[in-house]
């Protein structure tokens, strides 16, 4: 998704993080999280949070390249951020 659409804090409430600061800009991090699923089986899984910046295109293909499942955020009070979450990241994805 676009840059500044929560990409981040997502992540990190995800993660059990209760506070957040405010923007932080992100070129790429990641984090991983074990959880158990209903029939007992421990998954792990990695998440990579990549920049919204266009210009890091290529560095987020390479950090999503062999991905089960790609999650594309948007903004809810900016149309652009979801015009863009439906042409641009849905392309990229």
């Amino acid at each position: 998704g676009d840059t500044k659409v929560g990409k981040t804090c997502f992540i990190k409430a995800f993660g059990g993080e209760k506070e957040f600061k405010g923007y932080t800009k992100t070129d790429i991090d990641g984090c991983s999280f074990t959880t158990t699923r209903e029939d007992g089986k421990k998954v792990t899984l990695e998440i990579i949070d990549t920049s919204g910046d266009h210009a890091m295109s290529p560095l987020r293909m390479l950090a999503s390249m062999d991905a089960d499942c790609v999650i594309v955020f948007f903004s809810t009070v900016d149309p652009e951020s979801f015009k863009n979450a439906y042409t641009y990241w849905k392309e990229e994805a």
